[in-house]
């Protein structure tokens, strides 16, 4: 029973009875709750106490469960020590108290729990989420072991909850609760420096109050939800030193009241969002140690009270774009080992008066050598360079995605602006004639190009004044335009896709809904998939009825059949070409399509095949995670297979048979032995009579692979790995 609810509807409706309902709540109550207890000789039942049993018993399970005859001593000032007969909770170090009118009665309760570096030594007990009035909880820097109790959900009154640790403090383990994200009063969630794992929930997007987020130093996993982009009363950021994948989601621009975001010492991928240049209060962002690629968005130029903006060692490119000048609050800029960024500081950099750090150590940037820049250089107090003058240089700009068949345009442009002309511009990409333009009077050049291949283009431009030669280089990232086809009445219409993927159409015989398709390449996937790799096939399917309405849902059945090149999963580091697999994004991740009836893997032609009745995207992913490493005892039936698990621990194991070497789940030679829970990793041998196969067999082979349930429908190929044993030739 809530109580404010209770407190509430008396005072306006029913005054009179107010006191008949309130006395009720314990009896209430009480059918609810355990009984009182009594572990440390303090009586909870007494009226003395001033508070109700549950909240008493909830703070005598706290200092039971937590050490507490070894706390540290209280200040001076606390004349009582917990628990002691003669008290009442109330007046216990770190416990605060709050009362109110409830008729004619008086009503305590907790609200406040402070006991931050007070030598609390144990796990954090269920009981407290019974102090249902709590609004700050503070229980940082002890020695705090186990689970984060997902009790701590029901206290939905609470503003701060405050678990941090330093390493030498607090060591909570296990995913965050879920159920956190019921806290919709919270300001301030710090849970920082502990060895959390899993990945953030997606349910904090219902923590609308929430001000402050710390989770910085555990060892989470998974990508970072876009749906804290929906947090706008969020000034603070914290996720640094975990173990995140993934690209940074572009929802983060949306956070307005967002002053410091700090995503450093991950494995983060993909681009710096351009949408972070959006941020109106934003005054710190920290992306580095990640692994970061792309360029350094133009965009961020328009975050307008940005001091500092650290981007140290990743895998960024190109050039610094000039419009970084345009926050003139910006001081500390830090681009150390990024080895691809290049061309010149931009001089625009100089009209920022209150820079005091700028690193740009372990690139390939340059300094412009004129008098004016090297003398705003030294006076900065902090710098970091690479020591490499821009004599001159030439940098390019233009698109870096597009389709084949349009022409795009780019631009080059010579630096210092005091170059020596005129200049001679030779522009060439494979496959055309160079295009040359000589004698130009500027330092800005342009040239136009198309091309009817897709894939990865350069664009090489050299420029060559009277003493010296400098080239600069832009890579477009091309794609075949949409493929559009109209499925006849009698079915068998067929997409031959682009460079050799294959192909998708409606079997003949069907009595399909689909009456055109639209079949688009594209580059890279659009949706993150953490803990997978890209295998360099994405496009996207789209079908219209026959009055050229968009269907959603079941569209009748079509065929796939999409090749694959080895060198693209190799590329991805996906452990094994086996578990390769198409995967659908479904509105909120990616779903696997294998296994399926007609569906196939075939790795010997590498070409994977499957049926479907939906439309969506489509991305052929193999998961990234380390495979466990096995240890098995014996070869001969009735032994027990025990295998050692490397990486995150998984929900449980399946274990699968099959007389195919290269088997896998799914594909029609393999039956499952069994589900093995955690956290017992083996299982006994048994298997059947190989001569009762023909042929006989000599070999059968076994797969263990670990199944991972990550807050979504179990998937079934959402998997770590794969391990294959064959018995000994001389045993059945």
């Amino acid at each position: 029973m809530n109580t404010k609810r209770v407190v509430v509807a008396c005072a306006v409706a029913f005054v009179a009875l107010c006191a008949w309902t309130f006395g009720a709540l314990d009896v209430a109550h009480s059918e609810t709750h355990p009984s009182p207890r009594a572990q440390s000789g303090y009586d909870c039942t007494s009226p003395a106490t001033g508070l109700p049993f549950w909240e008493c018993d909830a703070l005598v399970a706290v200092y039971d469960s937590t050490d507490g005859a070894n706390w540290k001593p209280p200040p001076l000032q606390w004349l009582v020590q917990w628990l002691e007969a003669s008290s009442t909770p109330c007046q216990w170090y770190g416990v605060t108290c709050s009362s109110r009118i409830v008729g004619s009665d008086t009503v305590t309760n907790v609200t406040g729990l402070d006991l931050w570096d007070n030598n609390l030594a144990g796990t954090i007990p269920p009981a407290i989420g019974d102090l249902s009035e709590l609004s700050s909880l503070d229980l940082s820097y002890n020695l705090l072991t186990g689970n984060i109790p997902p009790e701590l959900g029901y206290l939905n009154k609470l503003e701060e909850l405050w678990l941090s640790g330093d390493g030498d403090s607090n060591r909570l383990s296990g995913p965050i609760p879920a159920e956190l994200g019921d806290l919709v009063s919270l300001h301030e969630l710090g849970l920082d420096g502990n060895v959390l794992t899993g990945t953030i929930p997606a349910t904090f997007n219902k923590l609308t109050e929430l001000v402050e987020l710390d989770l910085n130093a555990n060892q989470l996993t998974g990508a970072i939800p876009g749906e804290l982009g929906s947090l706008s009363k969020l000034r603070g950021l914290s996720l640094n030193d975990n173990q995140l994948t993934g690209a940074i989601p572009s929802e983060l621009g949306n956070l307005a009241a967002l002053q410091s975001v700090d995503m450093s010492s991950n494995h983060l991928s993909g681009g710096l969002p351009a949408q972070l240049g959006n941020l109106p209060a934003i005054l710190r962002i920290d992306a580095s140690d990640n692994q970061l690629t792309g360029g350094i968005p133009p965009s961020l130029g328009q975050a307008g009270t940005l001091r500092e903006l650290d981007l140290r060692n990743n895998h960024l490119e190109g050039s610094v774009p000039p419009e970084l000048a345009g926050p003139d609050s910006l001081a500390r800029l830090y681009l150390s080992g990024n080895l691809a960024l290049s061309g010149p500081l931009p001089r625009s950099l100089m009209s920022l008066s209150w820079m005091s750090a700028l690193w740009f150590d372990n690139t390939s940037i340059c300094e412009p050598p004129d008098e004016e820049f090297q003398e705003w250089l030294g006076h900065i107090v902090s710098v970091q360079r690479t020591g490499t003058i821009c004599w001159m240089s030439v940098s390019l700009d233009g698109p870096t995605t597009g389709s084949t068949g349009i022409t795009y345009t780019f631009s080059a442009l010579v630096s210092p602006i005091t170059t020596t002309l005129p200049i001679t511009y030779v522009w060439e990409t494979a496959g055309q004639p160079p295009l040359v333009n000589g004698e130009v009077l500027t330092v800005t050049n342009s040239a136009s190009f198309s091309w009817e291949n897709s894939g990865s283009q350069t664009i090489t431009v050299t420029a060559e004044n009277s003493g010296e030669v400098v080239t600069g280089t832009r890579t477009i990232a091309l794609t075949h335009p949409p493929i559009t086809v109209t499925v006849g009445p009698g079915g068998q219409n067929v997409i031959t896709l682009p460079d050799g993927w294959g192909s998708t159409g409606v079997p003949p015989g069907t009595a399909p809904t689909i009456r055109i398709f639209q079949f688009t390449q594209l580059v890279t996937i659009t949706h993150p998939a953490p803990g997978f790799g890209f295998a360099g096939r994405a496009f996207n399917l789209v079908a219209y009825d026959g009055a050229g309405n968009p269907i959603t849902g079941h569209t009748g059945a079509y065929t796939i059949s999409l090749s694959y090149d080895e060198a693209d999963w190799r590329l991805a580091t996906i452990p094994f070409e086996n578990i390769l697999n198409l995967y659908a994004w479904n509105g909120d991740f990616w779903a696997p399509v294998l296994p399926c009836a007609g569906c196939h893997l075939d790795t010997s032609s590498n070409r994977l095949v499957v049926v479907l009745d939906f439309v969506t995207e489509f991305a052929l992913l193999g998961s990234l995670v380390p495979p466990p490493s096995l240890a098995f005892e014996g070869l001969i039936p009735g032994e027990y297979l025990a295998w050692q698990h490397v990486g995150a621990p998984p929900d449980h194991y399946e274990v699968w048979r099959s007389h195919r070497p290269d088997f896998y789940p799914g594909d029609g030679s393999a039956a499952k032995q069994a589900d093995v829970p955690m956290p017992s990793p083996g299982i006994d041998l048994t298997w059947p009579d190989p001569t009762a196969h023909d042929p006989p067999l000599t070999n059968y082979y076994y797969l263990v692979r670990p199944a991972y349930v990550t807050g979504q429908p179990y998937l079934p190929s959402n998997y770590a790995g794969a391990f294959h044993f064959p018995l000994s030739a001389d045993r059945p």
